[in-house]
């Protein structure tokens, strides 16, 4: 158990390191290069996803999860990996054209022939990587990914520097690929042969999850690919690098915030009582923590923008201003997505998946948009309400109510904050930089969090409550962990 608490660690920190990297990388490359050339990079990675989709056949799932392994089956996994992957990076050169003729664009031809490179690259990668992880063994994995992202940074900023275009980008993504396989033979003495003598057996596991990995793919990217057919590559690069942004928040402050109190419905699943409790109290803290920063987001859309990305960015701020606001049916659906898993549920989530794909594809592909913005709203808005009806629906199948008071909970205090933000941006005066007016702005968030965490629990919050956030402040944790000791 040591071992495996040892490992998830690590991996979180993985996971945290590599998402810092990225995020810095972005942020310096949106600095340097254009809407424009994230588009034509945008734009290739969506056919080179697309074709990865095909060759995600569960190779290393299935050496990892089998209780015995012999090295006929770990070369067969390999060498039908290479296969797939090579067919596939066939297809892609195949397809490379195609799409820029589509795109009326004649450079996507190179674009998508190099940074297709990455498929061979990555088929060569030592198997020997996934007998590390059999034995939980991640220290060196770890290290080799962290490791080849801040290679990888090191190497694209001068590039984008010197070339002020987008194949900094694609260089980029061949010397991380290049690296990962490389390495991958040092940290393992693992050396894979070519064998077919287990792949007949291999398929058997694996021909499911190609048709399920095509579908997941068009259920992720369903709107990027519509921007990419209806608006130009500055367009698509533009909503892309806005999206990613606008769901930092929600990737490293929600989700960390509510990992300790998702953690306790499955300790009390068997009582409906103290379930909603739990679910409620998320809500909650949920509504007076998040929603004042998605609030920001929305009000001060051209502030942030100019200060992080740059004056460039700044036409699509609107893009992120709507994006911003995601915050909120994001936490009602990972809410209902977990009492529902907890009930084991499972088939109601899947239904929705499907349901909202459709819906998202229907609306977007049927409606013409005559601007990124006005798309972007759409897009928004449709999330917006199906969140929210799906997470009616799972409280009233889970506890019995349609959750209408933790709706208006985590509501009321956006509206709240998008008020008094919007009051006083108007009134600060013409002269103050973007830098200042965001300052200030930000302050003020952080002054309505404190007002509305304070009025919660000294005037609305139940004893109960306050015992249950006691319980999990990381202050009163550490205390109790110093007098243990």
């Amino acid at each position: 158990m040591n071992k495996v608490t040892a490992s998830s660690l690590l991996l979180v920190l993985q996971k945290a390191a590599e998402r810092s990297i990225g995020l810095v990388s972005t942020l310096i490359l949106a600095r340097l290069l254009s809407p424009t050339d994230f588009g034509v990079i945008a734009i290739a990675m969506l056919l080179l996803w697309f074709v990865q989709t095909l060759t995600q056949a569960g190779t290393e799932l299935y050496i990892i999860q089998k209780e015995y392994v012999s090295d006929d089956e770990i070369n067969s996994a390999w060498t039908l990996d290479l296969i797939l992957k090579n067919c596939s990076f066939i297809v892609l050169v195949a397809c490379a054209p195609m799409l820029a003729a589509y795109q009326n664009d004649s450079s996507l031809t190179s674009v998508v022939i190099a940074i297709g490179c990455v498929l061979p690259l990555a088929a060569l990668k030592n198997p020997g990587l996934w007998l590390l992880k059999r034995e939980q063994r991640y220290s060196s994995i770890v290290k080799l990914g962290v490791l080849i992202k801040l290679s990888t940074l090191l190497l694209t900023i001068p590039l984008a520097y010197y070339l002020q275009n987008f194949w900094a980008i694609v260089f980029g993504q061949i010397t991380s690929a290049s690296l990962s396989t490389m390495l991958s033979y040092h940290i393992s003495k693992y050396r894979p042969k070519l064998n077919i003598s287990n792949i007949a057996v291999q398929w058997h596991f694996s021909k499911w999850l190609i048709p399920q990995e095509i579908i997941g793919y068009f259920r992720n990217h369903i709107d990027t690919l519509i921007v990419s057919t209806r608006f130009p590559a500055a367009d698509l690069g533009a909503y892309n690098n806005m999206k990613y942004f606008a769901a930092i928040p929600m990737l490293q402050v929600v989700t960390p915030l509510v990992a300790p109190l998702h953690a306790e419905l499955g300790k009390v699943q068997k009582n409906l009582g103290e379930m909603h409790f739990q679910s409620a109290l998320t809500i909650k803290l949920m509504g007076f923590i998040a929603a004042p920063f998605a609030a920001l987001s929305f009000v001060a859309s051209e502030q942030i923008i100019h200060v992080v990305l740059g004056v460039q960015w700044v036409p699509y701020h609107l893009v992120f201003a709507y994006f911003g606001l995601m915050i909120l049916p994001f936490i009602l659906l990972t809410q209902a997505n977990r009492i529902l898993m907890v009930k084991s549920h499972t088939k109601s989530i899947f239904k929705y998946e499907l349901i909202s794909a459709s819906a998202v594809a229907s609306l977007l592909i049927f409606i013409p948009f005559t601007s990124i913005e006005k798309f972007s709203l759409y897009r928004i808005s449709l999330e917006c309400i199906l969140s929210t009806m799906f997470y009616f629906y799972a409280s009233k199948r889970v506890f019995g109510i349609w959750g209408l008071y933790n709706f208006l909970v985590l509501i009321i205090p956006a509206l709240f904050s998008i008020l008094i933000l919007y009051l006083f941006r108007i009134n600060l005066t013409e002269t103050l930089s973007s830098f200042w007016k965001l300052s200030i702005l930000s302050g003020i968030v952080g002054a309505i969090v404190l007002l509305l965490l304070t009025i919660w629990y000294l005037i609305i919050a139940s004893e109960r409550e306050k015992r249950a956030v006691v319980k999990f402040s990381p202050i009163k944790n550490k205390a109790a962990r110093a007098k243990d000791i």
